[in-house]
């Protein structure tokens, strides 16, 4: 019995705030279980047998008693009652009734009814003895010291796409998952821990069933388990191919017994996409009318301006490209699976086919796909099996400049009086082709087709106990096509031939239609060994030894063939030969091999002082042959401390206390296939009448001394449950430091140079990098009853990335495509002037310091501070190391240049938070997915839209005007062109963070009974719909989808789907 009720009351009240903290970081407020108890009431059921009152009592293996159990008449939907503090209950049933106790965290119990009933309900461990797997081989829950995230079929599947991946965004601590594009068939971004290479892909390895495999066409319907491992402790088995993280994904397999089928299908709708709306035709001319009069160059409001434009809005003659360009588009998808088995074979396998079409005319994605997975038992010490993955993409792809479409004028006519196209449909301007044109398939085409084969075979010899030995076999073969077909009366053609085309003949335009074939072909294989040995020791050692060996192969070859003069769009790309213009034919070849070995112990002692340890000896093709092989170690350590004898006091309300530290090394060969090999070019030069064969080397120079990037993660972590597993917490702080990152730098002229302007390059590995983060996922089951269940998971994760070198003698600030590199700055940073608004009415002496006066954008000048009105002053660093003051002013004014540009943000969030909660209420459920992402930036080009000119850009742009000092953008004057500038690009970096409502799923599911009576196992109904609500942290963002990222040709799409689950 419990002695100390007063204690025990305590943690009880406990409770209630304990469950709010996860609810608390959203704004919502949990409400307590308690309070749900008046939903099941004491009541007697008026019967004609005879009713017994049952008074009793529910404890659990320790004697504790159990607050908040339910009992329940078996056979009654209404009749139960609840526990008190005390552990007691009492109900009034008919004799000879069976009742049902159950509890969250324990065995529900099924007994007789009788007036006194003691009933002892026993933990289920199921939650802490879950299998999760890990790298070659799998491991309890309990038992688990890296840093892994498992996420079940259910949640894949909340997320109705044909991507299994999408469903992952922000459910998962630490890894970042963005979808920038809403065009059919396209994928997501991924990144775990943020950036550590510069050049490397940040891509994590996916593992599916063991090997390598393709999860973008991976049906998510197949799918058991996904699990993501972080930290090195747990990746470093993977060598190289593991560096970025490892995704390890679990398809499902036929289990002994009866043949299930199962059947799911979606259909729905893509569309209405939120874009910035441009100003209306009859504002377009009015900021021209506005900025006009600001410079002075016409007189009244009543002066005539632009006056054909004025008679075509008076007309409507007018275009709304937007809408004329967009549609609704769809999306369905057929899966069905078959499975079942014998106890000595089981088979599973599935048909997928999806069909997406996006929001232009002819953007489409198709997907075939097929699982199987067959395993047999030959002996009792032998088994075999097969997993295959299959599928087949075809994708339509058409071509969507919508940024220059909002921009055209809009006045003019889309079509002519015929019906036909107009091809220039904008008045004025014989440069606005209509963006309509390459609707027509027959004028432009431009697909790409893709078949992908995985085939698996294993092999699974267990001679002892405790002893097995697996033998894996993983073969791929992909084929891919791309077709691109530019016509006569294509977009690109009149674009390129100009208004002169309208009336030439094909000989005299054919240089303007082309067509191109592009084919590659990649294949090869993978063979692993791995050796597993399980025993214990007295019982309280338990020992698992693991070693493998691994062996791939890869090779591509790829082939492209170009031709400009197709004389006639019948051909499309079907006749090459017949072209009159140039022809160009390309090919290229490509070829890797790695090889690894892997040693690993795994020690539990007692169950709560866990070890791990590994070391991989790993060697990559890639680099030369003197530094191609290192070792990456690795350990990790775990203390139960909940099962010590000096935590008891906590049993009734601490379930699982976890503490557990890692440290691994993982390394990355971030490199092509030959960047380690000398090349020479060949090229054919000519002089006079002869032509010359000259060979000369790349501007990237070889360099037989690169070697791996090494990353040497620490991760510190803690597992927690409580109040029988009502609250479930997992926290990771690490910290990982990589060096020897690849990076080029330019090779003194002294060693010859590349041509006339530039130098040799050569990479090296120079750079450092470093990550810091933190992520938190915590589980709370608010409210849990026969009737009603509420559960809400927070995931919350924060990375802070830097570089800490960039090797000796490199620049302070390197530009990197569109980033800068910057010691102790982001690796994907952004570098621009500062903008610090709108120079105001007041402020005319110190914008004079500037050169600008009221109206102009203000720049926030580095080490520059304002001494008095009028008066500004700035330190510069001199070679020796001092500092200097010069002074300026009205006549001495300080001229912006590009050194005071500066670091302004970066494009990787600072930290990301995901909620889910789900609500079940008898057959119904509900689920709601919010997701936010805040401190990253982006480059968003319609900003950039904004003329003093006025004209075409967002109607929501807040421009300055006397009565309107605003600090977003300067004012409309013809006279003053703000783009003169050289930092009025840095207008157009804006805070990209927001929040949205990721997706809303409502569903019903028949009861059992009544499946059963038409043949079925399981019928539900579902609607999802996606998108619906997304705020933009920066004003500037209005109408617009941050997740894009500062895209814009294939914006985002709300989506509503109505789906089924059959099975039977």
């Amino acid at each position: 019995m419990y002695q100390n009720k007063k204690h025990f009351s305590e943690w009880s009240n406990l409770y209630r705030p304990l469950c709010s903290v996860a609810v608390l970081c959203t704004s919502l407020l949990v409400v307590p279980d308690v309070a749900f108890a008046t939903g099941i009431q004491t009541t007697s059921i008026i019967t004609q047998q005879q009713q017994i009152v049952v008074k009793g009592k529910v404890v659990d293996a320790s004697g504790e008693t159990i607050i908040g159990a339910t009992i329940l008449q078996v056979g009654s939907q209404s009749n139960g009652a609840i526990t008190d503090i005390d552990g007691n209950f009492t109900i009034k049933v008919p004799a000879g009734t069976t009742l049902e106790i159950s509890y969250i965290g324990y065995i529900t119990q099924r007994v007789k009814a009788q007036p006194n009933l003691n009933v002892t309900l026993t933990e289920d461990t199921k939650t802490l003895d879950e299998v999760i797997v890990v790298g070659y081989g799998t491991v309890k829950k309990r038992d688990l010291t890296g840093a892994v995230s498992s996420v079940k079929s259910d949640i894949v599947k909340l997320t109705p796409s044909a991507n299994p991946m999408e469903a992952l965004q922000g459910r998962v601590a630490g890894l970042d998952i963005t979808k920038s594009s809403g065009q059919a068939g396209t994928g997501v971004s991924l990144q775990l821990r943020g950036n550590r290479s510069i050049t490397a892909s940040g891509k994590p390895l996916f593992i599916i069933d063991g090997m390598p495999g393709d999860y973008e066409t991976l049906n998510p319907n197949d799918i058991e388990s996904i699990e993501v491992l972080k930290d090195a402790s747990s990746t470093a088995v993977y060598g190289s191919s593991g560096s970025n993280g490892v995704v390890i994904i679990t398809t499902k397999k036929g289990e002994e017994g009866k043949l299930s089928v199962n059947f799911n299908t979606y259909l729905g709708f893509n569309g209405w996409s939120t874009l910035p709306k441009m100003n209306s035709p009859q504002r377009w001319l009015d900021t021209r009318m506005e900025a006009r009069k600001w410079a002075g160059t016409i007189e009244d409001d009543g002066t005539v301006y632009d006056e054909i434009y004025q008679d075509a809005v008076n007309a409507g003659h007018t275009i709304d490209w937007v809408d004329a360009m967009m549609q609704t588009g769809s999306t369905q998808n057929y899966s069905l699976s078959i499975s079942g088995g014998t106890k000595k074979t089981q088979a599973y396998f599935s048909l997928n086919y999806s069909n997406e079409q996006g929001q232009y005319t002819n953007d489409e994605y198709k997907l075939y796909s097929s699982t199987a997975r067959i395993n047999q038992e030959v002996t009792k010490w032998f088994t075999a099996g097969m997993h295959m993955q299959t599928s087949y993409t075809t994708q339509e792809k058409t071509s969507s400049d919508l940024s220059q479409a909002m921009r055209a004028n809009p006045f003019g006519t889309l079509y002519k009086e015929d019906g036909s196209l107009n091809e220039y449909p904008v008045l004025e301007d014989n440069r606005q082709v209509n963006l309509l044109l390459n609707q027509n398939r027959d004028v432009y085409r431009n697909n790409a087709n893709k078949f992908k084969i995985y085939l698996q075979p294993y092999i699974r010899i267990t001679p002892l106990k405790g002893l097995s030995l697996e033998s894996r076999l993983s073969m791929n073969l992909n084929y891919n096509t791309t077709n691109k077909f530019i016509g006569y009366g294509s977009y690109q053609f009149y674009d390129q031939a100009g208004t002169g085309a309208l009336n030439a003949s094909k000989e005299e335009t054919s240089q303007y239609t082309s067509a191109s074939v592009s084919n590659s072909r990649g294949w090869g294989y993978s063979w692993e060994n791995i050796l597993t040995y399980n025993f214990k020791i007295s019982n309280d050692h338990e020992f698992t030894l693991t070693g493998v060996t691994t062996y791939s192969d890869s090779q591509s070859e790829s082939s492209s063939s170009n031709a400009v003069g197709i004389l006639s769009n019948t051909y499309y790309w079907t006749n090459l030969a017949a072209a009159v213009g140039n022809k160009t034919v390309s090919s290229g070849y490509s070829m890797g091999k790695s090889m690894g070995f892997v040693g690993r112990l795994n020690y539990s002692f007692l169950g709560k002082y866990l070890f791990s340890a590994s070391v991989r000896y790993d060697g990559n093709s890639k680099l030369a042959k003197d530094v191609r092989w290192s070792t990456f170690p690795a350990f990790s350590a775990g203390w139960r401390i909940s099962d010590e004898s000096f935590m008891e006091s906590t049993s009734d309300w601490l379930d699982n206390l976890k503490l557990r530290i890692g440290y691994g090394e993982t390394g990355a060969a971030g490199i092509s296939a030959y960047d380690s090999w000398a090349i020479l070019s060949q090229s054919i030069m000519g002089l006079g009448d002869e032509q010359i064969t000259q060979y000369s080397f790349p501007q990237k120079l070889s360099n037989p001394q690169l070697t791996w990037e090494r990353s040497k993660n620490t991760n510190i972590g803690i597992d927690a449950s409580f109040l029988n597993n009502r609250i479930d917490l997992n926290a990771d702080y690490y910290i990982t430091n990589t060096t020897g990152v690849i990076w080029k730098q330019n090779v003194p002229a002294t060693n010859g140079t590349f041509n006339a302007s530039s130098v040799f390059q050569i990479n090296k590995n120079i750079a450092k990098t470093q990550n810091k983060g933190l992520e938190l996922t915590l589980t709370t089951r608010n409210i849990v009853s026969r009737n009603f269940n509420w559960t809400s998971t927070v995931t919350f994760f924060k990375n802070k990335e830097k570089v800490t070198a960039l090797g000796e003698g490199a620049a302070d600030f390197i530009e990197n495509g569109d980033y800068t590199l910057h010691i102790g700055d982001a690796l994907q940073s952004y570098r621009a002037f500062k903008i610090a608004g709108v120079w105001q009415y007041g402020e005319e002496a110190d914008a004079a310091v500037f050169g600008k006066q009221p109206g102009d954008l203000k720049v926030e000048i580095p080490n520059m501070e304002k001494i008095s009105n009028g008066v500004w002053e700035k330190s510069f660093e001199q070679e020796d190391g001092t500092w200097k003051t010069n002074r300026y002013d009205a006549e001495n004014p300080y001229s912006v240049n590009a050194d005071d540009k500066q670091i302004i943000g970066h494009k990787s969030p600072d930290w990301s938070l995901g909620f889910q909660n789900t609500f079940t209420w008898k057959n119904l459920d509900l689920s709601i997915y919010m997701y936010l992402r805040q401190g990253q930036m982006f480059y968003y080009e319609p900003i950039t839209w904004y003329s003093s000119s006025g004209g075409a850009f967002p109607s929501c742009f807040n421009y300055w005007t006397p009565e309107n000092p605003s600090n977003d953008f300067p004012s409309l004057n013809a006279s003053r062109n703000w783009r003169d500038d050289q930092y009025y690009t840095s207008l157009a970096y804006v805070d990209g963070s927001f929040f949205k409502i990721k997706n809303i799923t409502l569903g019903y599911t028949m009861p059992k009974r009544l499946c059963s009576k038409i043949g079925l196992t399981n019928l539900r109904v579902y609607g999802t719909i996606t998108n619906p609500l997304v705020i933009a942290n920066s004003h500037l963002l209005e109408d617009y989808d941050p997740e894009m990222g500062g895209g814009l040709d294939f914006p985002l799409t709300k989506q509503l789907v109505f789906g089924l689950n059959l099975s039977f």
